[in-house]
């Protein structure tokens, strides 16, 4: 049993490390509840965009999350210019 979960959603501010207030609702976390053949209770933080239906998992790497809010703000500001 899979789970998906949006705190932006709850205008939480700061989940799992992750500054809501820049990636806003492109976060998603992903959660394996129950596993008949595997590791259960397991999550996992994800980029979601979906106007294109794409999951891609965040790195845990501190020193990689400045390269991720870029991104998300370039992805903002480019959605923001079409209307």
């Amino acid at each position: 049993m899979l789970g998906i979960f949006s705190p932006y959603k709850y205008k939480e501010e700061e989940y799992e490390g992750w500054n809501l207030t820049r990636i806003r609702d492109y976060h998603r976390e992903i959660s394996i509840m129950l596993n008949r053949s595997g590791k259960a209770n397991a999550t996992v933080q994800a980029y979601f965009n979906g106007a294109i239906n794409l999951f891609k998992e965040l790195p845990r790497d501190e020193a990689k999350k400045p390269e991720i809010y870029q991104f998300v703000d370039k992805l903002r500001q480019k959605e923001e210019s079409y209307g």
